[in-house]
């Protein structure tokens, strides 16, 4: 497999990752206000966090917002480490860690290279 072609796969992956939490989290929007609550959060965060997601899964298609998709992604995920961490629930920290892993390695394979819809 060439490299443009596992930059688009890894794209798409990462698009269908995050949109597919954004879809779960709305989706289960009560057990997910509960699960905020726990948090600190208050229950308006649960539609930004999503928000946040979806509109940065949407902006890694295209080559020139895919920077700032990722950058909303991190942001998103870096939120909820944070309070993951806050609230004491350190053993919740892979997760987000492995999404912004995940996302910093679509970064570094898509330097330069299109974006899937381009």
């Amino acid at each position: 497999m060439n490299r443009i072609l596992a930059a688009q796969l890894a794209t798409l992956v990462l698009a269908i990752v995050f949109a597919g939490r954004a879809a779960w989290r709305v989706g289960t929007l009560e057990f997910s206000v509960l699960q905020f609550a726990v948090l600190g959060l208050p229950p308006w965060a649960v539609w930004a966090v999503s928000a946040a997601e979806l509109g940065g899964a949407l902006l890694v298609l295209w080559r020139r917002t895919f920077f700032p998709g990722v950058l909303l992604l991190l942001l998103a995920t870096g939120l909820l480490a944070a309070a993951y961490f806050a609230a004491g629930f350190t053993t919740a920290l892979p997760v987000p860690a492995g999404l912004a892993a995940m996302a910093v390695g679509v970064v570094l394979l898509r330097v330069g290279r299109p974006g899937p819809l381009d």
